[in-house]
């Protein structure tokens, strides 16, 4: 039980499928690139984690999962079954409920850090703020633990805080290199602050990571429009639709992958 009650969401970012919030015009960053003679703006897309329950053992194995701050150890049995409903509850889809009783495991054990840690989760889609409240009071309660940084490094991309995101997923990376999706996060920071090769070189490495990171072509391919780099623009297209042929941003990437073709087909003959 107790290795239950210390699981760290953090494999649910790495493992299972995530929603896509955005789709093509994601409207919370800098210029928009497209294709010279054509009026079609690249495709801007964040993913947010999904944030229901887990299996019992699915972050077994995870990086950091066995990392517990000793104040968790003495967590009051009264918080601990608080927590436990919650976690029913998010397996049954009842988040308003599952909210309700982290919030009351809280009031019982303020340094409850994965009721801290789950809150933060419930709230980085709807709350940004109070997402950050609770994911950085998880990040102070266990400093050797990513799963809280990589969130909130989320939370400041999907916001449009680009800086505090690399400041917070570089730390994450430094605790643990190997996770994808936080890298995946931190190359589309690198992105939007203008550090394209920086951004170019952390994407690729998420890639070769976890090549199921699909979104990672398309990222790739903004770089490479931003660089007029348009037949690497046009792999990434491809190998993005060849991939995702039904994904929200998949009309989009073909539209954009045609003009991209016709382009470089005017410039072969010329």
């Amino acid at each position: 039980m107790n290795g239950f009650l210390r699981f760290v969401f953090i494999a649910l970012l790495l493992a299972l499928p995530l929603q896509v919030l955005a789709q093509f015009g994601y409207p919370r960053h800098s210029d928009d690139i497209s294709v010279p003679g054509s009026h079609s703006p690249q495709i801007r897309v964040v993913d947010v984690p999904e944030v229901r329950s887990v299996p019992r053992d699915a972050t077994k194995d995870t990086p950091g999962a066995q990392v517990v701050d000793a104040r968790q150890l003495s967590i009051p049995k009264k918080a601990r079954k608080e927590y436990e409903k919650a976690v029913r509850d998010l397996e049954n889809g009842k988040t308003p409920g599952a909210i309700a009783h982290f919030q009351n495991a809280l009031k019982i054990a303020p340094d409850f850090y994965d009721a801290h840690f789950q809150l933060g989760l419930q709230y980085s889609k709807d709350d940004p703020a109070q997402a950050e409240q609770e994911l950085t009071r998880a990040a102070e309660l266990n400093p050797r633990v990513a799963g809280p940084l990589v969130v909130l490094g989320f939370v400041y991309l999907y916001t449009g805080r680009f800086k505090d995101a690399i400041e917070v997923l570089d730390r994450a990376a430094d605790m643990d290199p190997t996770p994808a999706r936080a890298l995946y996060y931190l190359g589309s920071a690198l992105y939007e602050t203008g550090q394209s090769s920086r951004a170019e070189k952390v994407l690729k490495r998420s890639f070769s990571l976890d090549p199921a990171i699909h979104l990672v072509h398309l990222a790739l391919a903004n770089i490479y429009l931003k660089e007029a780099r348009y037949n690497e623009a046009l792999r990434e297209l491809e190998s993005y639709l060849k991939e995702e042929p039904q994904a929200p941003q998949s009309s989009a990437a073909a539209r954009l992958r045609d003009q991209l073709r016709a382009h470089l087909q005017i410039r072969k003959s010329d």
